[in-house]
């Protein structure tokens, strides 16, 4: 399972790819260089969270080294004469557009398991508030305490603790109080 923070990390680095094709469009001479650079970054950050998309993200690696080296892969074709700068650049912009498909797809289960937490959570703060069941806490400053505070109030209610328990198998204890703070941020519960 995908923590919050690994995913929202990996999604940042997502975020660089628009900037990488403009290099592309932009016929950059660095191009290549900086979806190698890219790629490994992307490997490695997916690598450290123990994914297994991290070898998919390494082949596509290869794949790139390989056009270095002058190999045409199957996947690009070509029109007129593939000099290397032209398989090197049509490679690596291939490359850009797997690795965009395998993460995206990958993190979208984890988006969806999330949004559904964040639902679950929802519901959960508006019948606890509801019932004033944490009204004491309203309009305190936010801290990982008082989130448990409230967290311990909400489990201890028999008609939210199985809220509790959906939203905890969903994303874990930790990550549950993220989405606690995120809740009562968005209703507008703590003091800016």
């Amino acid at each position: 399972m995908l923590r919050i923070f690994n995913l929202e990390e990996i999604q940042l680095y997502m975020d660089k790819i628009p900037g990488l094709v403009d290099l592309l469009d932009k016929k950059d001479p660095f191009f290549s260089d900086q979806i190698k650079k890219w790629i490994k970054g992307l490997e490695d950050i997916l690598s450290n969270n123990h994914l297994y998309i991290s070898g998919q993200i390494g082949a596509l690696r290869g794949l790139l080294i390989s056009a270095e080296q002058g190999v045409i892969s199957n996947e690009i074709q070509f029109v007129g004469q593939p000099t290397k700068k032209k398989v090197l650049n049509a490679t690596a912009g291939y490359v850009i557009n797997q690795a965009g498909i395998i993460v995206s797809e990958y993190l979208q289960s984890n988006r969806n398991r999330i949004n559904e937490a964040e639902r679950h959570a929802q519901q959960l703060i508006t019948f606890a508030l509801s019932k004033g069941l944490i009204s004491e806490f309203k309009g305190e400053k936010a801290n990982t305490q008082l989130l448990k505070n409230i967290w311990q109030v909400l489990r201890t209610d028999p008609e939210l603790l199985q809220g509790v328990i959906n939203i905890e198998s969903l994303v874990g204890p930790y990550d549950a109080l993220i989405i606690l703070d995120r809740t009562l941020s968005f209703n507008e519960f703590f003091l800016n």
